[in-house]
């Protein structure tokens, strides 16, 4: 799908040794550009919600700064003009900064490498807009929209709904099977990552769910785990050839379903059950939260802004089962946790 990117203002993050950002910038960059990830967003997630057509043409994308205390931006909101029956039709979708959390993330270990900020300081982020002094800029986006197909619940094979919850722009279905998989190699792995091509599809359902507000709906249906990729303590290498056979797998099991993802492990050990937090000053693995290279890896592998991401590992902080499986999509330009439900085939 094809839109015109239109601004008014340029983007320049900044990272400060104070809250209120007063003293001189510790970083400062121009990320104007970047703005337009955040539209690719809003557009992708405007077709998973059904507020906007696939096969939409002629797309105006305007974004606009929030203000918390100009020049400091809160929030950026994304309009998006289509053009239905001889009217404009707008939907707005506001995003917060975390989309240069990374950015800042990578600076600020930089500027500690450098001994610009001593371990201990903290550093904050912030983001300033400032009105172009040539007037509102325009440029053409194209965007690979996801494929939907049109299908009953049944025939996307998912037999029975159990627990969980679906955040209402954004169903998602996990097979029991593939949680229970992925959570038994998990834990076998051991300290070692592990990891696999999730096999899946996006439908598109004569009706809502309960709890969504679209019909459009992500099932991830099974893992296929192989040899070819390769774990190590805090880190996992996936293998092309073995995703792009999985691909084939895919094709062969004759459900319409395509490698849409893939999931690996934070590592797990047994004393992590009894943890009460924090893992301790000992621990070494990380919890079951994107890392950096993690977002490095789904965007090398699953580019477009549909992608989820699957991660199993430990979650010190809750009560009770501590060995967690979670589903991570783009909310903001960050990989948040969403909610997500179980069923069976």
């Amino acid at each position: 799908m094809d839109a015109t990117l239109v601004t008014d203002y340029g983007y320049r993050l900044e990272l400060m040794p104070a809250p209120d950002g007063s003293g001189p910038p510790l970083f400062s960059r121009d990320v104007s550009a970047e703005v337009a990830d955040l539209v690719e967003e809003a557009l992708v997630a405007s077709v998973l919600s059904e507020d906007v057509a696939r096969d939409e043409r002629a797309i105006r994308a305007e974004v606009r700064p929030v203000w918390s205390e100009p020049p400091w931006v809160a929030e950026l909101e994304v309009r998006l003009e289509v053009e239905r029956n001889g009217a404009a039709q707008v939907h707005s979708l506001r995003f917060g900064s975390e989309a240069w959390r990374r950015r800042a993330l990578e600076e600020t270990a930089l500027l500690r490498q450098r001994g610009a900020v001593s371990q201990g300081a903290k550093v904050y982020r912030g983001l300033v807009a400032q009105r172009r002094a040539g007037g509102p800029a325009a440029c053409a986006l194209a965007v690979d929209a996801p494929l939907v197909a049109d299908v009953t619940l049944e025939q996307a094979g998912v037999r029975s709904l159990f627990a969980g919850s679906l955040l209402p722009e954004r169903p998602v279905l996990v097979n029991r099977r593939l949680v229970e998989e992925v959570l038994a190699w998990t834990v076998q792995a051991g300290k070692v990552e592990t990891g696999g091509a999730v096999l899946g599809r996006l439908a598109r359902l004569p009706a809502p769910l309960p709890g969504a507000r679209t019909r459009i709906v992500t099932v991830l249906s099974a893992v296929l785990r192989d040899s070819r990729h390769a774990g190590k303590a805090a880190h996992f290498d996936f293998s092309p050839e073995a995703l792009a056979e999985a691909a084939q797998v895919a094709e062969l099991r004759g459900l319409g379903e395509a490698v849409i993802t893939a999931f690996h492990s934070h590592g797990w050990q047994g004393k992590c059950a009894d943890c009460a937090g924090g893992g301790g000053s000992d621990c070494s693995l990380p919890e079951c939260e994107p890392s950096l290279q993690d977002y490095v890896l789904l965007e090398s592998l699953f580019p477009g802004r549909a992608a989820l991401l699957p991660i199993a590992g430990r979650r010190p902080a809750a009560a009770g089962q501590r060995l967690a499986f979670e589903v991570f999509a783009w909310r903001s330009g960050a990989l948040c946790a969403i909610p997500w439900q179980l069923y069976t085939d």
